[in-house]
């Protein structure tokens, strides 16, 4: 996992235990070194993590997983998540290339078939109609997404809706796009970002950096998700 702590040593299991449950993070090139003193930014960093992570599962989580739904296409299982009263999805576009309807799992609701109603010719979104009016949706955040903000990453491919991951905005500085530090597998395509108060930020693109390998992943800002909304005729043959 970083290539400065040994496997063999004492602490190596629970640095990737604490790792991978997200309250941690570190560098391959020594952050986090053994025998090095723990900086004041990286026990803040921390005790934030672990703050951020418990408000969402007393707080956040209980309204956030029922908005979420299974959506499956040719190619397999995807997350989506409602965002409207009226049963309006949003998606990554990949499910639905070439489709008319995907197939939508709710817990405790069955299967069934939903229109596409548009699918972005620019970004990673579609677009999607769920048959008829939902209670449990979330609302997108109309805010910017700055660095160092938490977000936690829920479901992903292939539909695991109740999966969860945590981490912090590393990169913010183009319009359309930010990259985090939240530990992402090569499926993770179609998960949801949210913040503190279950509000989306975006929606995971695609997984971990091949180049530097410390899980990080490019999402899609909510003000997009907007523009698709309002623009909901874009045509399919994208």
């Amino acid at each position: 996992m970083f290539k400065d702590v040994d496997e063999n040593r004492w602490s190596y299991k629970d640095i990737e235990r604490v790792t991978r449950a997200g309250l941690m993070s570190g560098y391959p090139d020594g952050n986090f070194a053994p025998g090095r003193g723990v900086t004041r930014e990286e026990m803040a960093s921390i005790i934030s993590r672990q703050m951020f992570r418990e408000r969402l599962f007393a707080d956040v989580l209980p309204h956030v997983l029922p908005a979420l739904v299974r959506l499956g296409g040719g190619d397999g299982w995807e997350t989506g998540v409602l965002v409207s009263p009226e049963g309006h999805l949003v998606t990554g576009r990949d499910l639905v290339r070439g489709r008319e309807k995907v197939a939508v799992v709710r817990e405790g609701w069955g299967c069934v078939d939903a229109p596409v109603l548009a699918a972005s010719a620019h970004y990673d979104l579609a677009l999607i109609k769920y048959p008829g009016p939902v209670s449990n949706y979330l609302s997108i955040h109309s805010g910017e997404v700055l660095c160092g903000d938490h977000i936690g990453i829920v479901g992903g491919q292939p539909g695991y809706t109740g999966s969860f991951t945590q981490g912090q905005v590393r990169y913010s500085g183009r319009q359309d796009y930010f990259r985090t530090d939240a530990p992402l597998s090569d499926g993770s395509g179609g998960g949801v970002a949210i913040n503190e108060r279950g509000e989306i930020v975006g929606l995971v693109v695609s997984g971990p950096d091949p180049v530097d390998g410390v899980g990080l992943a490019v999402c899609l800002k909510a003000g997009q998700i907007l523009v698709l909304l309002r623009q909901n005729s874009v045509p399919l043959n994208y």
